[in-house]
């Protein structure tokens, strides 16, 4: 037999065997626990598509290349500075909106308006309507509960939404939100401060394939990343976790708490769309194609962060947000609403509908006009 036909015959008896090896029971497709991690191994991360992040590649390009001055990184950093301070003043302008017009529409209920309008405070008004729901009569509520500016028409506004837990509902909602941006922020900067720190002479960055990568930075130049990248992001998400749920607390009514509240979302959606409007696809691409070198040491995927305590302690620390908000700092208020609700369910104020039941409702959609 010649050596060609051997090496044939030596390939099928191979195949064959491999055809018929039994395949372990033991083998599931969730194979990636499997995989040891990588500890010690550096980590690229990708840059997010917005303004911030177009900035600061620019500026370690600038860097990288020991403060060049040639006209066109001139205008590339510029341009990148336009993008960045367009986008984050954007959000401030809106932010600022948001909590001007919490200013305005929660002034009613301040002592320095509704003391001496009424002659008492808020909490005394709740006592008194508790107090004639307790005795089954309204006859001792004093005169500035009655008429047109009196305090019973005050509740006609406020229960517009007639379910206090809606309010807990969308707050949590929206600080759920509000957290996952917090989180994201804190992450990022963490991984900025495990860049590795550059040695005398040592090239910030590098090309390997298709990819730039940000190998190693100056103490200065990190500081100068979070400064650009993380303080903003914390601080707008923490200006506008506080300022929406208040928009949403001192809401009346139920459909303009779910449309503000969606409206709101778009705040955070507005660095990257002012900077997809802005950049060319080109620029964009590049900035895609940049990662940045970091050693900060993975969390193991078998710890109880990962396994589900994160997800709780996240949950846990929006409910205390949501419960200082409401109960605490918008605790006369919320007391009026639910005393309102239980005076209207004793003795019902003039001007508050009385709620349609679900078949009523569905029965009213497909009724002719």
């Amino acid at each position: 037999m010649s050596p060609s036909s051997e090496l044939q015959l030596s390939a099928r008896v191979g195949k064959k065997q491999l055809l018929s090896t039994p395949r372990s029971t033991d083998d599931s497709d969730d194979s990636g626990d499997d995989i040891p991690e990588k500890d010690g191994l550096p980590e690229l991360v990708p840059f997010m598509q917005n303004g911030s992040a177009l900035l600061l590649v620019r500026l370690i390009s600038f860097w990288d290349r020991k403060g060049s001055r040639d006209m066109l990184v001139f205008l590339r950093i510029s341009h990148a500075v336009f993008v960045y301070v367009g986008g984050v003043t954007l959000q401030i302008v809106l932010a600022a909106f948001l909590l001007l017009s919490i200013e305005r529409m929660g002034v009613t209920f301040e002592p320095r308006k509704f003391s001496p309008k009424f002659g008492f405070e808020v909490i005394d008004a709740v006592h008194y309507m508790e107090s004639a729901v307790a005795n089954g009569s309204n006859a001792t509520l004093p005169v500035v509960f009655q008429g047109a500016d009196g305090i019973l028409s005050m509740c006609v506004d406020e229960l517009g939404c007639r379910y206090p837990l809606f309010y807990y509902l969308m707050a949590i909602v929206w600080n759920l939100n509000v957290i996952t941006h917090i989180q994201d922020g804190v992450i990022q900067a963490r991984k900025f401060l495990f860049v590795p720190r550059r040695l005398p002479g040592q090239r910030i960055q590098m090309e390997e394939g298709k990819l730039v990568v940000i190998k190693c930075l100056d103490a200065w130049m990190k500081v100068t990343c979070l400064i650009v990248v993380t303080v903003p992001r914390m601080v707008l998400a923490l200006t506008l976790g506080w300022a929406g749920t208040s928009f949403i607390v001192l809401q009346n009514k139920a459909f303009t708490i779910v449309v503000k509240c969606m409206i709101m979302t778009f705040v955070f959606t507005l660095d990257a769309n002012f900077f997809h409007a802005t950049v060319p696809p080109a620029a964009r691409q590049r900035l895609d194609k940049s990662r940045i070198e970091t050693t900060l040491p993975p969390i193991p995927r078998d710890s109880l962060w990962e396994t589900g305590v994160g997800g709780i302690f996240n949950f846990v620390v929006c409910l205390l947000i949501v419960w200082f908000s409401i109960d605490i700092f918008y605790g006369d208020l919320m007391h009026f609403r639910k005393a309102c609700k239980s005076y209207n369910d004793s003795f019902h104020i003039d001007g508050v509908q009385i709620p349609m039941g679900f078949k009523a409702a569905f029965a009213e959609m497909f009724t002719p006009v």
